[in-house]
């Protein structure tokens, strides 16, 4: 999934329930595969958990 908009719309709310709504009801279901070029502000919470297989920080690891 590919998400995008303007400043101040809610992205990163919108991702952050859908990666918890995932998390509390298919715990084992989930593999995230992650994107932040924001340089880890976002997504950081998920670097440490089990279905985090990868989070890229760059365009290049992207």
């Amino acid at each position: 999934m590919v998400l995008g908009g303007a400043t101040r719309y809610g992205k990163s709310n919108f991702i952050n329930s859908m990666i918890t709504s995932l998390l509390q009801s298919q715990p084992v279901n989930v593999k995230l595969f992650l994107i932040d070029l924001k340089g880890g502000v976002e997504l950081c919470d998920y670097e440490n958990i089990k279905q985090t297989v990868s989070i890229a920080y760059e365009p290049e690891e992207a």
